[in-house]
């Protein structure tokens, strides 16, 4: 998770102009931050029975413990509030923290493949790999996580290969969130990790339905937006 944020981090630099690129990575801190936060409040929640006699390892991070759609939740929540109170328009900052947002989809999808969490389930097929299981059980599985991570990857390959032809600001974060909901949704049919289960599906996969319909409803909302094509990041910030 360190080297995703880092490489996430770095790339927001990269493609920023030096004089807002302080700026930028400030709003990436930040999201950081909240995304971590909303994972560990997430993750709680889903194991308050342990918790609730546990309460001093909420706190205690490096035991381990996150849940992605918290992450994804706080990390949202965190980038519309610094967007209000920079007085530009959060799809700004949305297609900005992209690269961030996938590099810490990716190395969470590793990361995941060697602490054995999120692993597939058991197949005799010839393209199973080795893998953990959180009982420290190696066994041929589904590459759930491989997998993860390579269609994650070329999903923001693709995004930002189309980028120029997004005119409007959120239109690149909003596909992206899509696209990562759709994986993550049917990636759920291939996991053996246990999760809670509400009307035949695992939580995660309604969380994954959930930020696809929020991120449809927000491109729907960006199309139907007139904003002046002038506009850009640099012209918002200029005029601070």
């Amino acid at each position: 998770m360190a080297i995703g944020s880092s490489v996430g981090l770095w790339r927001i630099a990269k493609q920023s102009e030096e004089k807002h690129r302080r700026f930028y990575l400030d709003v990436g801190l930040w999201v950081l931050l909240a995304a971590l936060i909303g994972a560990r409040i997430a993750y709680t929640v889903g194991q308050w029975a342990y918790f609730r006699r546990n309460v001093i390892e909420i706190f205690e991070l490096y035991r381990g413990g996150l849940s992605w759609p918290g992450a994804l939740a706080g990390g949202v929540l965190a980038l519309f509030v610094l967007a209000r109170k920079r007085k530009m328009p959060a799809g700004v900052l949305a297609d900005v923290l992209l690269p961030l947002g996938a590099s810490l989809a990716v190395s969470a999808w590793m990361g995941s493949w060697l602490t054995g969490y999120a692993y597939g389930i058991e197949s005799s097929s010839w393209w199973t790999l080795p893998a953990v299981d959180e009982w420290g059980v190696v066994s041929e599985r589904w590459p759930v996580q491989l997998v993860g991570a390579l269609l994650t990857l070329s999903l923001f390959w693709l995004v930002e290969k189309k980028r120029r032809s997004f005119r409007l600001p959120g239109q690149a974060a909003c596909i992206y969130m899509i696209g990562v909901s759709v994986v993550m949704f049917a990636l759920t049919y291939l996991r053996a990790d246990p999760m809670p289960v509400w009307n035949g599906l695992r939580w995660d996969a309604w969380a994954a339905i959930l930020f696809a319909a929020f991120g449809l409803l927000s491109l729907l909302a960006i199309n139907n937006f007139k904003l002046d094509e002038s506009e850009s990041s640099v012209s918002v910030l200029d005029r601070d």
